[in-house]
C-alpha cells in the first residue's frame, strides 16, 4: 500500500457528488443537454488522468 495525498480522497469525493447529482436531478433543476455536456466532460478529463501522465501532458 502507497501514501495517497490526502486531496485525492476528497476531489473524487466530489466528483461523484457532482456527477451524481447531473444524473439525478430534474429537467427543470439543469438543462438536460449541459448536464451530458459535464458529464461527458468529467469522462474525458478521468479517462485522460487514468492514462497517465503521458496523455495529460504532465
Amino acid at each position: 500500500m502507497t501514501d495517497t495525498d490526502p486531496l485525492v480522497p476528497v476531489l473524487a469525493g466530489l466528483v461523484v457528488d457532482v456527477v451524481w447529482f447531473l444524473d439525478s436531478c430534474e429537467d427543470d433543476e439543469v438543462d438536460p443537454d449541459s448536464a451530458v455536456k459535464m458529464m461527458e466532460s468529467v469522462s474525458w478529463v478521468l479517462t485522460r488522468a487514468a492514462a497517465g501522465p503521458a496523455a495529460t501532458g504532465s
